[in-house]
């Protein structure tokens, strides 16, 4: 019961005729809408869409579709979170909008998010698509050159927590200590 109702709110309410909105704000301000100038469509919610199973099969095709145009950046090999990054005009939504445009969470890649991205097209049987945002995350394909790797700035072999989009600093890897732990361990 509480399943049936939770997906006729998000297919009703949460679709946005293109994907799914990310949030409402207390004020009823939608935030991931094809009418905002800044976050217009965000990954997570459209990823799990697919993840979470819990919303029309044709909606979570289009909203997928729609995030391989907007959020997959080949050319960089970078999977954005959200776009465009937040940068004062419409609201204010919080920390993340304290971050530079395409720094962290705020348009850059959040490679957490990018994950749910891969899983997402790999449960539509979307192979390709998956092993392609696998191969952008593998940070052994940002080190390939010299020059690959002044960009990168970041070591081959650890998997960084995000890859900045901001116009100054495209491409570069920020590394976190957790992603250090789970190398040691191995």
């Amino acid at each position: 019961m509480i399943k049936e109702l939770i997906s006729k709110s998000l297919n009703k309410i949460a679709w946005d005729g293109k994907w799914f909105i990310r949030a409402i704000t207390d004020d009823k301000t939608l935030i991931g809408s094809n009418k905002n100038e800044e976050c217009k469509i965000d990954g997570i919610a459209q990823s799990w869409s697919v993840i979470s199973n819990a919303v029309d099969k044709e909606k979570q095709k289009i909203a997928m579709e729609e995030v391989y145009k907007y959020l997959v950046d080949k050319d960089e090999k970078i999977v954005r979170l959200l776009y465009p990054a937040f940068i004062g005009k419409e609201y204010n939504p919080g920390y993340i909008s304290k971050y530079k445009e395409g720094i962290r969470e705020n348009g850059g890649q959040y490679t957490h998010g990018a994950i749910w991205t891969a899983m997402a097209f790999a449960i539509m049987q979307e192979k390709n698509r998956a092993f392609e945002i696998i191969t952008m995350l593998n940070p052994i394909n940002h080190t390939k050159t010299k020059m690959d790797l002044e960009k990168y700035q970041g070591e081959p072999y650890v998997l960084a927590g995000d890859v900045y989009t901001n116009k100054d600093m495209i491409g570069r890897a920020r590394l976190e200590l957790v992603y250090w732990s789970c190398i040691m361990v191995l």
